[in-house]
């Protein structure tokens, strides 16, 4: 029996009807595909792409972006649109291409000057040329550094390597970096630490780490930056983060190293609309301004 695409699209729930339909649209000016990592662990597996559909390079730097602890507790394919759908990147990244982008996106949150410079740069260059990686991972114990290790291996020697032989992307550790919101911004950071050689730029967005941490951080990024001093790291928190106090003393403690890194604090709330607005312009900007794209 024949079945048209029309009759198979209406048989479908309505949600996943809106995903393949994004993918395919060529109106879009990103592509967003979903994949399975080969031979991944379950429940990992699930990675959402978000794409140019017409970048300017054929190769685009590549960056894994990891969601917060709350799509951790969603079914793994729901939980890999985190990035592009709950926290608003795709969002952010289509306003782009038709820049400039009005400061409502913000909605108050954040710092506008971060978005003045980033409309100047997509007004004279165009759209990011980029390639973000999101893939889904389980929930880890912050309290239990061991417990990351095999989310750690995962991300490092499976998903960047599958992305690098899967994807137009460029292949080399300096067009290469790794960012995350709260749990995945501690996962980012504590990845980038034990891989340091793989990445050229990893970034911390309100990063689940408490003021006692920061001495083992503080060790962590010493030998991070010791194996890779072209390693380039970014720290944001706001006035609404009830991790700020942790990401403040890593901070001092950076400052006090004389560790070059950049630092921000900026107004709003540890939640989805901190995400959704400020969050995914601020992922956008540092990786950006990193790859020169």
């Amino acid at each position: 029996m024949r079945i048209d695409r029309r009759s198979l699209l209406r048989s479908l729930p309505a949600w996943l009807v809106a995903r393949a339909e994004a993918a395919t649209d060529s109106r879009t000016a990103w592509v967003v595909e979903e994949y399975q990592v080969k031979k991944a662990p379950a429940p990992l597996g699930p990675v959402v792409v978000l794409r140019p559909r017409t970048p300017r390079k054929k190769k685009l730097p590549l960056v894994i972006a990891l969601h917060g602890r709350g799509e951790t507790a969603k079914l793994p394919k729901q939980g890999a649109f985190g990035w592009p759908n709950d926290y608003g990147l795709r969002t952010w990244l289509e306003a782009s291409s038709a820049a400039p982008v009005s400061a409502d996106l913000l909605s108050g949150i954040g710092d506008p000057r971060v978005l003045a410079k980033a409309n100047a740069r997509w007004r004279d260059h165009g759209a990011p040329d980029l390639c973000f990686v999101c893939p889904y991972y389980t929930d880890v114990e912050v309290h239990r550094p061991d417990d990351a290790r095999p989310l750690m291996e995962y991300l490092a020697e499976r998903v960047v390597p599958w992305a690098r032989a899967t994807l137009p992307v460029e292949t080399s550790a300096d067009r290469t970096a790794i960012d995350g919101v709260s749990l995945g911004g501690y996962l980012a950071l504590r990845t980038a630490c034990a891989y340091p050689k793989v990445f050229r730029a990893v970034g911390g967005i309100q990063p689940a780490m408490n003021r006692a941490d920061a001495p083992a951080w503080r060790r962590r990024l010493e030998r991070a930056f010791a194996e890779n001093p072209r390693l380039e790291l970014r720290l944001l928190t706001s006035d609404g983060d009830f991790f700020q106090d942790g990401v403040d003393a890593l901070h001092k403690a950076l400052v006090a190293d004389g560790r070059k890194h950049r630092y921000a604090r900026v107004h709003g709330p540890h939640d989805y609309l901190f995400n959704r607005t400020f969050g995914s312009l601020a992922l956008i900007d540092f990786h950006e301004e990193v790859f020169g794209t």
